[in-house]
């Protein structure tokens, strides 16, 4: 089993409230948690740690460590793969 971890620079989008993509991102982060899903927000990744061609931790800017079975990173925040959510 695999503990899914979601790292997200921004507040989560909460701070645009007034934006119509708010509630579709609220509906979307909270049927992630229901499944597990961890966030870690307000921060991002400092650095990788891994060892033999394999990643281990991510340490975040704020000091925490985080294990890592593989990690998939992004820049930016809109994203043609929730095409409904526009």
């Amino acid at each position: 089993m695999y503990i899914v971890l979601i790292v997200i620079y921004t507040a989560l989008g909460y701070n645009q409230i007034s934006s119509p993509n708010f509630r579709n991102r609220l509906i979307l982060f909270q049927l992630l948690a229901e499944k597990g899903i961890q966030f870690h927000s307000k921060t991002s990744a400092s650095e990788f740690i891994g060892s033999g061609g394999k990643i281990k931790e991510v340490v975040l800017l704020n000091g925490t460590k985080l294990p890592a079975d593989l990690c998939i990173t992004g820049v930016g925040e809109y994203t043609t793969f929730f095409p409904d959510l526009d």
